[in-house]
């Protein structure tokens, strides 16, 4: 492990956290990969990636545990040593209107999506800051910052998230940590939400004409985890094909 350059990825088997780990792992590093309960996707992802000449771990981690956090940073470190490279992309969506939605429900987002990750990013910085380096992405979303009818909820968590990061950015500059944020617009993997007309709809206001894919989200997380993104820090970086909203 000597030497190894170690990147966790939390919500490792969705859309956009497998493609991110597949190229993390195709730039040279030993990814672990958190996953809440797909062990099947996530062995696959491993297999795929130990076939690619890459190299993942795997950690089960269900955030909507209370110190679950917390627990799955020590078991990253127990099985690969601390991680130089932090990719936030657990999330859970939810759609309905906020007076709709449930407190537990409401609470449950929050947890998964903002304070478990939270947790598991702070028990993580102590190694980064004695290291004097580190690469921190939160994989946000255009909802937290545009709003969106029906996301109430999810927004929330997320604008929470990301909240968290940009100030963090702040603290941890002097140690050579650099915490960006990536927020994706409409996705390919979403379109299920979605009816037709409603896709149409949302089609019509990107710029670029078409929703996001995966490796659109992956190739800038791979940028701002690298030695060319060194002086960038406290961004948030829109990875929405220009969407009006």
């Amino acid at each position: 492990m000597s030497g190894e350059r170690i990147a966790a990825i939390t919500g490792a088997t969705g859309p956009i956290g497998a493609q991110i780990a597949r190229r993390l792992a195709r730039d040279h590093a030993h990814v672990v990969g958190l996953y809440h309960s797909n062990s099947a996707a996530a062995q696959v992802l491993q297999a795929g990636i130990g076939e690619a000449g890459g190299r993942m771990s795997l950690v089960a981690a269900d955030f909507a545990v209370e110190g679950e956090g917390a627990r799955a940073a020590a078991e990253v470190k127990r099985l690969a040593g601390a991680p130089a490279t932090i990719v936030l992309a657990a999330a859970e969506a939810g759609r309905a209107l906020a007076l709709l939605t449930r407190d537990e429900t409401v609470a449950r987002l929050m947890r998964i999506n903002a304070t478990a990750q939270i947790a598991f990013l702070r028990a993580q910085l102590k190694p980064m800051i004695a290291a004097g380096h580190g690469r921190i992405v939160v994989v946000g979303s255009r909802a937290a910052t545009a709003g969106m009818a029906g996301q109430a909820a999810y927004a929330a968590s997320k604008a929470a998230l990301a909240s968290f990061a940009l100030s963090l950015a702040g603290e941890v500059g002097r140690y050579g940590i650099t915490v960006n944020v990536v927020a994706p617009g409409a996705m390919e993997s979403s379109a299920a939400r979605y009816n037709e007309a409603e896709q149409a709809e949302v089609v019509g206001r990107i710029a670029l004409g078409r929703l996001g894919r995966p490796e659109d989200v992956a190739s800038v997380v791979a940028f701002l985890v690298s030695h060319e993104a060194a002086y960038v820090t406290g961004a948030t970086i829109p990875v929405d094909g220009g969407a009006r909203f």
